[in-house]
């Protein structure tokens, strides 16, 4: 078996393509699925759907992220399949079972990749783009939360407008978070059986069996773990938070490559899959869900859903990412266990905007500034009884700004309390 090379990448480069392709059809599939099939598709347990219908995600740049993380699975265990099998099981303790090598044999060997059709646009394979692992900790759709009705069912909504909320922020401030999607296809796409190889091959990670009860023997949940270790050494775990947003994106693509897999809105010739029927669709998909998509099922989707819960369950019990600690003679305040600020140091940095704003009204001495350093005085002052402050002449210039910014202790402290309050300020 030849080593990796520019040849190798090259190919890759043309799966990734080929994947951005299938992941359209995915979209246009459930944008044109009924919300009640939708419902059985997120639902997690075999008797019932969920509460809500399964949605695409509202930013691009959140699917972009989505898409790149399962990317990165394609291309990790093509690689890896590359290498001879001592230098494999050197690396990852493990080697690849028959099934997983015959399926990506299938994947890599055709001769399709050596063609080029005049819709591809192949890309330049940049694994990287678009991922933030550090951003990314609150980006997930509660996979795991249970659906009795109650207080429980209560609690996961909240969380999940809190998630959206922060979704919708961190995108906003993400300057590459936006592209071109595709328009919604009003009539059957060209035949693209490359796309089709792709679709083959994700479809067999996403209902492949557990070997000997072993969920890690399965690429998605082999993936999933090393996802899990923090960069660059990978010699610690991430947060709860953290992971838990890890599996929501590997559930949100693995549901939408099963549904276009089951009940694809056209056809796949290449691989022998035909367009969804008219009549019977519930079926058909129960037939696949209650098997490779619930709660406790021996497959990559079920182990992801219970990994989800339990990773809520520690997330909520481990308290928030950041905790803020005040020394005891309130001077001081320390975060993340290394960083800490001191009230002389915050009362600093009121003292340079003053400054600041002093040296401003000098460049412009014909400008009549609507805030004074008297005026300010009376606005940041808690404890004045409407009397107002009038500063002497010698005392308007810097000299009389440390004074004003020292007799500002209570209200610093105020400041600081509000803003540890409400951290989205």
């Amino acid at each position: 078996m030849p080593s990796q090379g520019q040849e190798d990448e090259h190919k890759l480069a043309r799966i990734m393509a080929a994947f951005d392709r299938l992941f359209e059809r995915c979209n246009d599939t459930i944008k044109h699925t009924d919300i009640s099939l939708r419902r059985w598709l997120r639902g997690i347990y075999p008797d019932r759907p969920y509460k809500r219908p399964f949605e695409l995600v509202v930013k691009p740049g959140t699917e972009r992220r989505y898409r790149q993380r399962f990317k990165k699975c394609l291309c990790f265990w093509v690689r890896l399949w590359r290498l001879t099998p001592t230098l494999t099981r050197h690396l990852c303790r493990r080697t690849l079972s028959k099934p997983q090598r015959m399926a990506l044999e299938t994947l890599w060997d055709n001769t399709l990749w050596e063609q080029y059709d005049s819709f591809e646009n192949i890309p330049l394979l940049n694994e990287d783009e678009g991922e933030n692992e550090d951003e990314d900790e609150d980006e997930d759709e509660d996979e795991g939360e249970d659906e009795d009705e109650g207080e429980d069912d209560k609690n996961n909504e909240e969380k999940e407008e809190e998630n959206k909320r922060y979704e919708n922020k961190k995108e906003d401030n993400d300057p590459n978070a936006y592209f071109t999607q595709s328009p919604l296809l009003l009539s059957p796409p060209p035949q693209d059986p490359k796309a089709d190889l792709v679709l083959q091959f994700c479809l067999f990670m996403a209902t492949e069996d557990f070997e000997d009860g072993n969920s890690k023997s399965t690429m998605l949940i082999y993936f999933s773990a090393v996802c899990g270790l923090t960069l660059p050494t990978g010699a610690n775990f991430l947060r709860p938070a953290q992971f838990t947003s890890i599996l929501s994106s590997l559930i949100y693509c693995t549901r939408l490559l099963i549904m276009e897999s089951v009940l694809p809105r056209f056809s796949h010739d290449y691989i022998g899959l035909s367009g969804r029927p008219r009549y019977g669709q519930l079926d058909i998909l129960n037939n696949v869900r209650k098997k490779k998509m619930c709660d406790g099922t021996l497959s990559p989707l079920g182990e992801y859903i219970s990994l989800t819960a339990y990773g809520q369950s520690l997330r909520r019990s481990e308290g928030p990412t950041i905790q803020f600690e005040w020394s005891d003679d309130g001077e001081e305040i320390s975060w993340d266990g290394c960083s800490r600020v001191t009230m002389d140091g915050f009362r600093t940095l009121v003292h340079s905007a003053i400054q600041a704003a002093t040296r401003q009204s000098n460049i412009g001495p014909s400008l009549s500034p609507t805030m004074t350093i008297e005026k300010a005085a009376n606005e940041l002052d808690p404890g004045h009884d409407n009397t107002l402050i009038t500063l002497p002449p010698s005392d308007k210039g810097a000299t009389a700004d440390q004074g004003l910014a020292l007799n500002t202790d209570y209200w610093v402290k105020a400041m600081a309390d509000e803003l540890l309050y409400y951290p989205e300020y």
